[in-house]
């Protein structure tokens, strides 16, 4: 990162809380072009405004685990979550520094690409099939 970021133990708390932010927004622009989903249908699926849809993605919402989880079953995709060892500002990996676009454009197995993907949501039915009688 450049020299114009000042890591204090604040400011790298923060850059934390942004990184996973990012990551869950894009995680749901992803699920919405997979699914070929606008956001405004999106809304409808989840019963609020596209302006509310719109807030969320872009920060001006507060995004909670939960809208999260129910933004992507609406698309028809789940997250995951996986934790790992504090990224000093410094070390930055080079996945941080490539857009959501570039990210779409790079091969799955290029070593830069975020491991963690939205996958589509398997759904099991466990209710016996009524007979009628």
């Amino acid at each position: 990162m450049s020299d114009w970021f000042n890591a204090t133990p604040s400011s790298e708390r923060l850059l934390s809380e942004e990184r996973l932010i990012l990551s869950a927004t894009e995680q749901v622009h992803e699920a919405l072009h997979c699914a070929d989903v606008p956001k405004k249908v999106l809304a409808e699926r989840l019963g609020v405004s596209k302006s509310e849809i719109g807030q969320r993605l872009s920060g001006r919402r507060n995004l909670t685990v939960r809208s999260l989880a129910a933004m992507l079953h609406a698309l028809g995709y789940e997250a995951t979550l996986s934790i790992r060892p504090v990224t000093k500002a410094h070390e930055l990996p080079r996945d941080d520094l490539m857009t959501f676009k570039q990210r779409r454009k790079t091969p799955l197995a290029h070593p830069s690409y975020r491991t963690t993907r939205v996958r589509p949501m398997t759904v099991k039915s466990e209710a016996p099939e009524m007979v009628a009688g």
